[in-house]
């Protein structure tokens, strides 16, 4: 299960640069590594193509993203002590912004499974492996969630997952 809320949160420090890893189990992944905002009001726009694109995106903590109006972005790990984690206060988001967070699912076998994810906000999209698997509708009222069910196949190992999110304040 995935979950991007406005929830409190807690900027971690890690010892290592990896992307945070979350072992398959059922629970919600508490811990990611987050970068934005960019400006911008949909999901069309890669804004990781400088990078090598959003299929291709493997980020490390520390790792910088130039944005077109020559600002630098850090990817940041962002740890919640709850199943929410909260970009807009993390981040600071601006109306019409889009921001990316990434964590590596662990699973100990090949299966077929999906993902949970609850968003508010103006859309977002969900990468495995760096196929999109689906896309959550843009939202209106923000004191309602959005909770969709994506089917994917996990690989045995680890899969990358990054999340697309679009907020319009």
């Amino acid at each position: 299960r995935l979950s991007v809320l406005d929830e409190p949160f807690v900027a971690a420090q890690s010892p290592e640069s990896a992307a945070p890893i979350h072992n398959v189990d059922g629970s919600f992944v508490r811990e990611w590594l987050v970068l934005g905002p960019f400006p911008g009001k949909g999901l069309e726009t890669d804004f990781l193509a400088g990078v090598g694109g959003e299929a291709n995106v493997r980020p490390r903590e520390g790792d910088t993203v130039t944005t077109s109006d020559g600002r630098r972005l850090t990817w940041t790990r962002l740890r919640s002590s709850n199943d929410n984690v909260s970009l807009e206060a993390a981040l600071g988001i601006q109306q019409w912004a889009v921001a990316y967070a990434y964590c590596e699912l662990n699973s100990d076998q090949p299966h077929e499974s999906d993902v949970r994810a609850a968003y508010e906000g103006n859309g977002a999209s969900v990468r495995l492996n760096g196929e999109e698997i689906g896309t959550l509708p843009a939202h209106v009222d923000r004191n309602l969630d959005i909770d969709a069910v994506l089917p994917v196949h996990l690989k045995a190992g680890r899969n990358a997952c990054l999340l697309k999110l679009a907020v319009a304040q």
